[in-house]
């Protein structure tokens, strides 16, 4: 597990680093205002591309991972989110098209569209349940890669614009095609269409569970988004913007823990190895827990360096969110213990719960709060999903977690103390101190983190 998520963790993080660039690019090139109404339509755009996911994707990682009809799996979840990209696709033109947006918007929106059905026929499900994490690698840094040079060839005010959509989609397509001729030449096998309603509906059916989860997680986060565009909160939904892209920086972390742990840990808990959860949710809280306060602290100077001076309200919507992120991981560890456990329906329960808790705190907090509001909302209720999944867990299998958090407190507070006390200094010198503090303290500890990493190797 180790190895595979070093492995895409440097390739994730490499590809991030090209669209964290270009979600700077952009900033810098066109106005607040504008800057919002991009994440607003690709926000509009994601909540479509999820029905092309429908849990399919878990599903065929899981079918791949267990060596289970693994070209007749291919083929039957290939062509079932063919069908559903095309769907998705027009409803999410016909929808915009209906609803009274300015025509500004309109067209934002239907250059994104295109993203729905390219990332309809994305392979890289299947490269992660075979474990060749290689692929996904190549095919995310193609697509960040031409995203972020196209940008940069044609992106020079709010004139150019549209090029922003154009841009990321052309990405999209890239990388996805790929995958798709990777998956051709490697494993010398033709994509077949199984296109039998009958056969579709049932593994749509079979799958709701996981698709449910997937659909309400899009909705409750980004709900936020879609709320203060609607508002006509341009300003407010910038503001909002920059935070939140900052922190989906954080999430390539989640990201790869999400697609590399839930084959390990199926294969785990078939074994009967199911403390294996402490020694993951130890290792991972050493890491993140630290870095989340020294973020915390440095946001300020973090912003002003990233953003034009005009985005720096986006400061405390980060600092916010923080601590959603430090959830999410938390959350993901045993949103994946319960799936590997095969109990998607429990998981899907606790994320409709707290989807509907979320939209009746997003309206309150940000009709009251503006934009603070929003990413209140989305904390409480990641903390929520989060204690109903530990839970549920704990009720199927009984782990004392608490032995877990000793060490990762400690060293949080051993290095968020001297960079409090001396947060006057500059961005650098306040990041090679963490470094070094953590470095320094990784080393007296490692005997114990070195254990949990040789039982997840």
């Amino acid at each position: 597990m180790i190895k595979n998520f070093l492995f895409l963790g440097f390739g994730e993080t490499l590809a991030r680093c090209f669209s964290f660039l270009a979600i700077i690019y952009i900033s810098h090139k066109i106005s607040l205002g504008n800057f919002g109404m991009i994440n607003f339509a690709l926000g509009y755009i994601n909540y479509f591309s999820l029905l092309t996911n429908w849990g399919l994707l878990i599903y065929g990682t899981r079918k791949i991972a267990k060596g289970i009809k693994i070209k007749e799996t291919v083929d039957q979840i290939f062509s079932a989110r063919f069908l559903l990209g095309i769907l998705a696709t027009l409803l999410a033109v016909l929808i915009i098209n209906v609803i009274k947006e300015e025509p500004f918007l309109k067209k934002l929106i239907m250059i994104y569209s295109f993203f729905i059905f390219f990332d309809s026929l994305n392979l890289e499900w299947f490269f992660l349940g075979k474990e060749k994490v290689g692929y996904c690698f190549v095919s995310r840094l193609l697509s960040n890669f031409l995203y972020f040079l196209l940008l940069i060839l044609f992106l020079k005010s709010d004139k150019e614009i549209f090029f922003v959509p154009f841009s990321f989609v052309f990405g999209v397509l890239v990388g996805n095609l790929f995958l798709f001729l990777s998956y051709q030449k490697k494993y010398g096998a033709q994509l077949n269409w199984r296109l039998n309603f009958k056969e579709n509906i049932f593994l749509l059916k079979t799958t709701l569970p996981l698709g449910g989860v997937q659909i309400l997680i899009q909705i409750y986060t980004l709900f936020n988004i879609i709320f203060l565009g609607f508002l006509k909160w341009k300003e407010e939904l910038g503001y909002y913007s920059a935070g939140y892209r900052l922190l989906l920086v954080l999430m390539i972390f989640d990201r790869i823990f999400n697609q590399i742990a839930l084959p390990f840990l199926t294969r785990k808990f078939k074994e009967g190895n199911f403390d294996i959860l402490k020694n993951i949710t130890r290792l991972i809280l050493v890491f993140i827990l630290p870095l989340s306060f020294f973020l915390y602290l440095i946001s300020d100077k973090l912003f002003l360096w990233l953003f034009p001076q005009e985005y720096f309200n986006g400061v405390s919507i980060f600092q916010t969110l923080l601590f959603f992120w430090i959830f999410t991981i938390l959350n993901s560890i045993f949103s994946l213990g319960l799936l590997a456990l095969g109990k998607d329906k429990e998981y899907f329960k606790n994320v409709l719960i707290g989807t509907f808790i979320n939209f009746f705190l997003a309206v309150f907090l940000i009709k009251n709060f503006y934009y603070s509001g929003a990413a209140w909302a989305l904390v409480i209720t990641e903390f929520l999903i989060f204690f109903l999944n530990f839970k549920n867990f704990q009720n199927y299998r009984q782990i004392n977690f608490l032995n877990s958090l000793p060490l990762p407190l400690l060293l949080t507070a051993l290095t968020f103390f001297p960079i409090f006390l001396l947060k006057k200094y500059s961005l650098w010198c306040l990041s090679f101190l963490f470094l070094i503090i953590y470095l320094f303290l990784f080393m007296i500890f490692r005997k114990k983190i070195k254990k949990d990493y040789q039982l997840l190797k």
